[in-house]
């Protein structure tokens, strides 16, 4: 065959080639969705019937061309207004969310998944494969919220939301009050008895307000335990995660604030025996009303005995219902030490506190 012929051959592969990509390119922008045709779940409810099935309720933020406003604009109410509510009711939560996925027109996605509400039933009977579920997803991001509430999940969010929303986006991240609850952290703890998750609780006070009623500690994946609103400060010191900024009392009629300006702790561990130590830097917040508290020593050892008996009371309670709170077994792992039936052997274990506290200012604080 002359060089032409073979010229000509190889000007009709390229021509060839090229017609096949144009064809893909063609092809894939056709394939490109819209994002007014998208729907954005931004929240799920889950709880568990007395029948053993699913109730799943998702939230979901429509797509509206904008018109100069902007959802941003809209109060609270409105867009609370704005939100579509979704429940569906099933034998697992693919099921569920299969069938409100049939429901949409328009194509829906977790990508925008924000947080998670687990009604006390769901919590109660275990939250692990929920987490697996959503850890096998390829669009919910490990860093979404995880909640639990005593209201039934659909209800809740009926009223709130919108206000749950804001409240994980602008206010959840700088509030020391709580140790958030991420996906990636209880999807790590869910199935380890050595250390116990924990979910913040949620729930609607009187004026139909979201309100955080405290933290519920899990064995495994199970509610176990509940902290209350008031300890939720101490649980954070028992954690030995951020306590500066918090406000504790010397007293039970909480006539002697002080605001925690440092805290550290140390945990000593003896096959029967784990004492954890506090150490404590306080500002004092209020000038004492008698003199019988004027004495640095006489607040700084009033303060540590009652921080003492209130840290130990919380842990030994945990204690009692095979709660890990502060991962003691974690502990013991790292060191070798027999960890089996971990729940009995934490029950038997001789847990003690320390607490020493160093007030800063006894007669109130002078920089503010």
């Amino acid at each position: 065959m002359s060089g032409a012929g073979l010229l000509r051959i190889g000007k009709g592969w390229a021509l060839g080639l090229l017609a096949s990509a144009l064809v893909l390119t063609i092809g894939g922008c056709i394939d490109m969705v819209h994002l007014s045709a998208e729907s954005f779940v931004v929240g799920i409810g889950i709880e568990q019937g007395a029948d053993g099935q699913m109730a799943v309720t998702v939230v979901d933020i429509p797509i509206v061309r904008s018109d100069g406003g902007g959802r941003d604009s809209a109060s609270v109410s409105e867009q609370q207004e704005q939100l579509v509510l979704v429940t569906s009711r099933g034998p697992s939560i693919a099921y569920c969310l299969r069938d409100i996925q049939s429901r949409f027109h328009n194509r829906f996605t977790l990508s925008k998944l924000q947080y998670v509400v687990f009604g006390q039933r769901a919590a109660s009977a275990g939250i692990k494969p929920y987490l697996d579920y959503f850890n096998r997803s390829s669009e919910v991001d490990q860093s979404v919220h995880l909640f639990t509430t005593r209201t039934e999940p659909a209800l809740f969010l009926d009223q709130t939301a919108a206000k749950l929303q804001q409240f994980v986006m602008n206010t959840y991240s700088v509030d020391r009050t709580y140790s958030a609850s991420m996906l990636w952290q209880m999807a790590r703890l869910a199935d380890n008895p050595l250390e116990s998750g924990v979910l913040n609780e949620i729930g609607i006070d009187p004026r139909g307000h979201l309100e955080l009623v405290g933290e519920r500690l899990l064995q495994r994946d199970q509610l176990r335990m509940a902290v209350p609103k008031d300890d939720s400060k101490l649980y954070n010191l028992l954690r030995g995660e951020d306590g500066n900024s918090l406000i504790v009392f010397a007293d039970d009629q909480r006539k002697l604030a002080f605001e925690v300006h440092e805290s550290r702790r140390r945990i000593e561990y003896r096959p029967d025996e784990v004492r954890l130590h506090f150490r404590l830097k306080l500002w004092q917040l209020e000038r004492p009303e008698s003199a019988a508290h004027s004495a640095h020593a006489d607040l700084e050892r009033q303060l540590a005995e009652r921080l003492a008996a209130k840290l130990e009371e919380m842990l030994r309670e945990g204690q009692r219902l095979g709660v890990d709170i502060v991962g003691v077994g974690e502990g013991f792992r790292r060191r070798g030490w027999d960890v089996s039936d971990w729940s009995q052997r934490l029950r038997r274990l001789d847990l003690s506190v320390e607490v020493k506290a160093k007030v800063l200012s006894g007669q109130g604080r002078t920089d503010r």
